[in-house]
């Protein structure tokens, strides 16, 4: 099975933005540091649970707590945003045909 690699674009950029940069690396943080799902892989292919005497952290469990209040904001209905990505689409479309 060969997942999504044979058809994958990446795309690298670099990060200005320190309050992003913060965010990015706070993320990575728990995710490292995560030791409830966390897995490690034998030689043989078998995975066995990581083990250590820090405490348990579940990094997904974490960041549904911590930005679970975001999801329920008040957000545009969907034809504002169509209006707002449409817009969008056409400065960049403008942008790149003035170049």
């Amino acid at each position: 099975m060969t997942r999504n690699t044979e058809r994958r674009i990446e795309v690298a950029c670099p990060v200005l933005d320190r309050e992003v940069k913060w965010q990015i690396n706070h993320a990575m943080d728990a995710i490292l540091l995560d030791n409830v799902k966390a897995r490690i892989m034998k030689s043989d292919g078998m995975y066995i649970p990581h083990q250590n005497n820090r405490v348990p952290l579940d990094s997904q469990l974490y960041f549904m707590q911590k930005y679970s209040h975001v999801a329920f904001q008040a957000s545009p209905p969907p034809q504002k945003i169509r209006f707002m990505m449409k817009n969008w689409l056409n400065k960049v479309l403008l942008r790149a045909h003035s170049r």
